[in-house]
């Protein structure tokens, strides 16, 4: 009887073990199937913290892997490279093509943003080296940003020279856009300041006037907004003083003049401070009074609410309701929610809104939308509350697979006296 009984014990406990588990492969399966959707999704800050909270429920390679993608979205370029490296190097086959494709194009991104524009094109060759798992259009983008990686290989990186806080005086365009004045040498002109602009860009007469040496690289972009492709070059500024900061090596990318120009609007753009600039800036206090202070010693916050998606800026925010991201862009005259939004809150859009239409201006003119217009919206920055009047909500995104809850723009900084921009330790702050 006592052998009996050790028999059905063990044979408990081997049936117990074996679900046990199965409960633990299907709760990892479950695990990184929400993280992969998270990182699809761009849901940055969601991500990070389901990676910090599992570290000991997924695998090594998982977590390095997640992990390199939350230290690029996050502005640690270097360790981001240094974990994609070491995801590669130790694969042994355990990585699938689809992984180290991702892998190859966000250490492209890493390089760009780092400046060393041979790697990056480098990372990116070998990305196509997967160019059957790639979608037309994915393969295409990634095939024309190669043309511009390509194109700098052999250039210098960008080097900016702050030594001590610096003041730049900035001025309101006619639109309401932020200007800041840029020149080269005596010559001097007001671009406007741009976080979403991914590169700086320029007008050709303009790129002329500024003497800017033309790269023989030709590629397409197009317009987020209007959807219109139209041909671009590069050009690089050897130096460039942006207010009293010089940069050097900065590069533009150069367009036709008609493509930044609105003659129903009596308007035009000479150029934009984009991106890869801005975000070396490290710290910026901007004032309503027409002031920026670039801050050479950035604070620490416990907002952290900013990240990077490639080359654009994102802020996690919260709703009376919610916590939502939005592209975060300077350049934008008026904040509005996306088509993202107006799925996930159809009924209460439609119950407290108007259809309307409207006019939107982008990169090579403009465009009809047809919107509904909410007459309030809530926005909370730590202990700060913004408040817009009239927004209004895309019913249909412009392109596929648009991620995020809205685009913010002015109307949300000129809220505030006082807004801070830490690339440092990733933040924005209102005061």
């Amino acid at each position: 009887m006592k052998t009996l009984n050790i028999i059905v014990v063990a044979i408990l406990y081997v049936s117990v073990s074996g679900c046990n588990e199965s409960f633990q492969r299907r709760d990892t399966d479950l695990l990184e199937a929400r993280l992969h959707a998270l990182l699809t999704d761009r849901e940055y800050f969601k991500l990070k913290d389901l990676v910090i909270e599992n570290k000991e429920n997924i695998s090594e390679q998982k977590n390095l892997y997640f992990t390199a993608f939350v230290e690029n979205a996050f502005n640690k370029n270097s360790e981001s490279a240094e974990l994609v490296n070491q995801l590669m190097e130790d694969a042994d086959g355990n990585l699938n093509d689809t992984l180290k494709a991702e892998l190859l194009l966000l250490q492209r991104d890493n390089y760009i943003k780092m400046f060393d524009y041979a790697k990056a094109a480098e990372a990116g060759k070998q990305a196509l080296n997967y160019k059957q798992i790639f979608s037309s259009a994915k393969l295409h983008e990634i095939e024309n940003l190669q043309l511009i990686y390509e194109g700098l290989s052999s250039s210098p990186a960008q080097r900016l020279e702050l030594r001590n806080e610096t003041v730049i005086h900035w001025k309101r365009d006619k639109v309401g856009l932020m200007n800041v004045p840029v020149k080269t040498n005596s010559t001097s002109f007001d671009f406007v300041f741009d976080t979403r602009a991914s590169i700086s860009t320029i007008m050709r007469s303009y790129a002329k006037k500024l003497n800017l040496r033309m790269l023989n690289v030709l590629y397409k972009e197009s317009s987020g907004i209007t959807g219109k492709s139209f041909d671009a070059q590069l050009a690089i500024a050897d130096s460039l003083y942006v207010g009293n900061l010089l940069m050097r090596h900065v590069v533009f990318q150069v367009l036709p003049d008609s493509i930044l120009s609105f003659p129903s609007m009596e308007y035009e753009i000479a150029g934009l401070i984009g991106f890869p600039v801005i975000k070396e800036l490290k710290e910026l206090h901007i004032f309503q009074n027409g002031k920026m202070i670039v801050s050479t010693n950035p604070k620490n916050s416990s907002l952290q609410n900013l990240a990077f998606d490639e080359a654009t800026t994102v802020l996690s925010l919260r709703t009376p309701t919610d916590t939502l991201s939005f592209h975060f862009d300077s350049g934008a005259t008026s904040s509005q929610l996306y088509a993202n939004y107006f799925k996930k809150y159809e009924s209460e859009v439609k119950r407290d809104g108007k259809r309307d239409s409207i006019q939107i201006g982008g990169a090579g003119g403009l465009e009809k939308r047809y919107v509904y217009v909410l007459p309030d919206f809530e926005l909370h920055i730590g202990e700060k509350r913004a408040n817009f009047a009239d927004i209004n909500i895309s019913t249909q995104a412009p392109y596929a697979n648009q991620k995020y809850y809205g685009n913010l723009g002015q109307d949300l900084i000129s809220q505030f006296p006082e807004m801070i921009v830490n690339f440092e330790n990733m933040y924005v702050e209102f005061r």
